[in-house]
């Protein structure tokens, strides 16, 4: 097993474990998703914790870890806007009970998830040889 196939099985089981924690921690969840969606927060929460785990389960199929590549880019990508607004503004980030510092670290983390996320499914004939 080469390196790029055992850090694609390790972001499928986090994104699995992120998946289950949206059930698990629905309230924390919910609060994460923005006031516009109204009452529709927790199927809004619901929705991504089962997206959320199906593109982990994909992670962890050989033949499905190209389609995850970009189910897990566009999920982190259409989430991105909302970790970077709570990071920008520290009064929102309080109002959910966290710490704006974390979330100037969640942001980073966002944007390294889809660096690696686009790393470890690349195909051979996509990496080439340094």
């Amino acid at each position: 097993m080469g390196p790029r196939h055992a850090v694609s099985i390790a972001i499928g089981m986090v994104f699995i474990a992120a998946g289950i924690a949206h059930f698990t921690h629905a309230g924390f969840f919910e609060s994460l998703v923005p006031a516009q969606f109204g009452t529709g927060r927790g199927a809004v929460n619901a929705t991504t914790g089962v997206l959320t785990i199906g593109i982990g389960l994909a992670f962890l199929l050989l033949r499905l870890r190209r389609f995850a590549r970009w189910l897990a880019i566009t999920l982190l990508l259409l989430t991105l806007p909302v970790t970077a607004y709570r990071a920008l503004h520290p009064a929102v980030a309080k109002s959910v009970g966290l710490s704006p510092t974390l979330l100037g670290t969640a942001l980073v983390a966002w944007v390294s998830m889809i660096a690696l996320v686009w790393w470890a499914t690349k195909a051979d004939d996509e990496n080439p040889k340094l």
